[in-house]
């Protein structure tokens, strides 16, 4: 299978008027990348005495993907809206606080 290149670039920039398509070209990058394991499934448990090597290794990998989910989402939304956001250290939150943003201000667009 050949590999897909993608540049964070090709990222929509969220200016509040694109949610869905920014939504869309996040969700493609994160999953190319390989990057959307903190958006596709819960943190795990919190490591313990007893953790085995591939409990410490999941949870590695959920935490690098976590934080590289919250910077990329950061980084591609204007600073406005990236300030009116509340501020998470949980990407799967963070990214629900922006849609609920959205879908708050279609509404009343509509209304």
């Amino acid at each position: 299978m050949a590999s897909l290149p993608m540049q964070l670039t090709s990222v929509k920039i969220l200016n509040g008027t694109n949610y869905e398509d920014w939504k869309e070209s996040l969700d493609l990058y994160l999953a190319i990348t390989n990057m959307d394991l903190a958006l596709r499934e819960n943190e795990p448990p919190a490591l313990t005495a007893k953790s085995t090597a591939a409990h410490k290794t999941s949870r590695e990998k959920s935490k690098h993907s976590n934080r590289v989910c919250l910077m990329v989402m950061k980084y591609t939304m204007e600073k406005s809206i990236r300030q009116s956001i509340q501020e998470s250290n949980n990407a799967k939150d963070f990214l629900k606080s922006v849609g609920d943003k959205f879908q708050t201000y279609d509404k009343a667009a509509k209304d």
